[in-house]
């Protein structure tokens, strides 16, 4: 099964893609070895994980610019070391926010670099990787795609699939790997819309969409499909939701909960 590369709609919802959101980051404190393992013993087709880069110019997988929202620190990412984002706790807040799902191991918890992401999981699983604020970390994606290649990660077609907000970023790396799968993220605060301009123009290097799904319609699917892109819409934490997007055709849900199936 393809991170995203498949065009076809399908109504059958045991097809559906299930990506870990940072993991599993409704059971496990998000961006952590801890959540990403759960999140495979869970059954997850993909693991999604943002990039971002090290004052010492070093991958690591994280989601704020800035520390202080799931750590024990302050300051943001790029102005902190790998040694200093390695002293960070990184799962004690779960715990706390979270006490229904407690777990001792989460104490202490690090903030993974993407090395030792694929040193552990290797081509065991597929992978959804966003370039996180890429304006911030130049160089990140000659980083990322040559580290990909020295796990050889891109040589199975839908192993890895990259996006971002970023379409500087997503060009940069289209022209680093011109057969990289690559997504483009879109954030929608009203029905969701695109023109048929937009896609023609997307088309030279996106082959996938990822929209917030609260506002997206069947239309909106249908659109895309025909388009020949392919959806995986976040964050869909409720079966229901994750129901109704496999009946438009979605082929794939960035869930926190990968148990909602």
């Amino acid at each position: 099964m393809t991170a995203c590369g498949s065009t076809t709609t399908s109504n059958n919802k045991s097809d559906i893609i299930l990506i870990g959101h940072r993991g599993a980051s409704g059971y496990a404190p998000e961006h952590t070895m801890e959540s990403f393992r759960l999140a495979k013993e869970m059954g997850a087709d993909v693991l999604e994980f943002d990039v971002q880069m090290t004052k010492d110019g070093v991958l690591i997988a994280f989601h704020d610019t800035e520390v202080s929202r799931t750590t024990n620190g302050s300051g943001e990412v790029k102005n902190m070391t790998l040694e200093e984002i390695k002293k960070l706790d990184a799962g004690s807040w779960f715990n706390e926010a979270y006490p229904q799902h407690f777990s001792e191991e989460y104490y202490g918890a690090k903030i993974p670099t993407v090395k030792e992401i694929f040193e552990e999981f290797g081509n065991s699983i597929n992978y959804s990787i966003e370039t996180k604020a890429p304006q911030k970390y130049p160089g990140v994606e000659e980083k990322l795609v040559d580290l990909l290649n020295e796990y050889s990660l891109l040589d199975k077609k839908g192993q890895v699939s990259l996006h971002s907000a970023s379409k500087e970023s997503l060009l940069r790396i289209h022209e680093l790997s011109p057969d990289t799968e690559l997504g483009l993220i879109l954030w929608y605060t009203k029905t969701a819309t695109i023109s048929d301009e937009e896609l023609r123009n997307l088309k030279e290097y996106i082959t996938y969409i990822v929209p917030n799904f609260d506002y997206i319609s069947e239309e909106y699917v249908t659109k895309l499909k025909g388009a020949g892109y392919s959806i995986q819409a976040y964050t869909v934490n409720q079966k229901n939701d994750a129901d109704r997007l496999a009946d438009w055709g979605v082929d794939g849900v960035i869930t926190n909960y990968l148990d909602i199936y």
